[in-house]
């Protein structure tokens, strides 16, 4: 099977962590070819890893969603040329993202612009100010879509004609904050939407933190 169909089958495999996932992949050494039983058995795995690994690979159940994730948005795996190299290189880089928008915003030069929920007229009046001056520069603002600081910084990039990435902590068929709603949507048609989520998963607290390597 070819990569991405491989790691979504390992995303949706119950019982299999980001840790084993990440064990399997790093002994495949971003291998961009097709990825068989013969290949997966070359691999120095424990056994019940092994199993796990094989019953992702041929689990039925597997297909019919993969084909619905694959209509909902775009998958890049980290065996994709489009994958970003800085995000490669991390500690813990997500093997699989998934994204609505504009891929060859990944492309470009990027800076990133996050704050607190709480903003202060002076951070605002400084976004105002900052986010235009990045726009003239070529940069590609990346924030968290998060109320306050983030959604500001969305906000302004869109109303200077400039170009968003937004990160966020959930799959992206919700809408998180829901006072953001609007704004995701305006997002997706005029910049970039990514998640590390599979597309249902529901935002909880402890996956924003997580989201913050991206």
């Amino acid at each position: 099977m070819n990569p991405k169909e491989f790691c979504l089958r390992l995303k949706l495999q119950k019982g299999l962590g980001y840790a084993s996932i990440k064990k399997v992949i790093d002994q495949l050494g971003y291998y961009e070819e097709k990825i068989n039983f013969d290949l997966i058995n070359e691999l120095e795995l424990s056994s019940d890893l092994r199993n796990k690994i094989f019953d992702a690979m041929t689990d039925v159940r597997f297909e019919k969603c993969i084909e619905r994730i694959l209509l909902q948005c775009e998958v890049i795996t980290i065996f994709d040329p489009i994958y970003p190299d800085k995000l490669k290189e991390t500690f813990d880089p997500p093997i699989v993202l998934f994204a609505r928008g504009d891929l060859e915003l990944l492309k470009k030069k990027i800076t990133v612009i996050v704050g607190s929920r709480t903003p202060t007229q002076y951070s605002r009046k400084v976004l105002q100010e900052l986010v235009p001056n990045l726009i003239k520069q070529d940069f590609v603002i990346a924030s968290g879509l998060a109320k306050g600081v983030d959604g500001i910084a969305h906000e302004e990039t869109l109303k200077n004609n400039g170009e968003t990435i937004a990160v966020v902590g959930n799959g992206l068929n919700h809408f998180y904050p829901r006072q953001n709603m609007e704004l995701q949507k305006e997002i997706i048609k005029h910049g970039l939407l990514l998640s590390e989520y599979l597309p249902d998963t529901p935002p909880l607290p402890f996956r924003f933190p997580e989201r913050n390597i991206i």
